[in-house]
């Protein structure tokens, strides 16, 4: 027999996995540094590479100033 509560606890782990990904993952366009690794969230709010600083002899930063002022991107700066 299940129990009241388990019932309760199903349906709430199931609703909250039915709230979109953004809970799990990222919310779309947003970006991070992963290493020396700038990342872009894609559409389906899934971290995907999106430059190699390294490639370019330069350090990933998410600081606005070393991004041209701009606020939550992430640049080889």
């Amino acid at each position: 027999m299940v129990g009241m509560k388990t019932i309760v606890l199903v349906l709430g782990l199931l609703l909250v996995a039915g709230c979109g990904s953004e809970w799990w993952g990222c919310g779309a366009g947003e970006m991070q540094c992963d290493g020396n690794t700038a990342q872009m969230c894609s559409a389906s709010n899934h971290w995907e590479d999106w430059q190699n600083c390294s490639a370019v002899q330069r350090q990933c930063t998410t600081d606005d100033w070393r991004c041209s002022g701009y606020s939550g991107i992430a640049c080889c700066d």
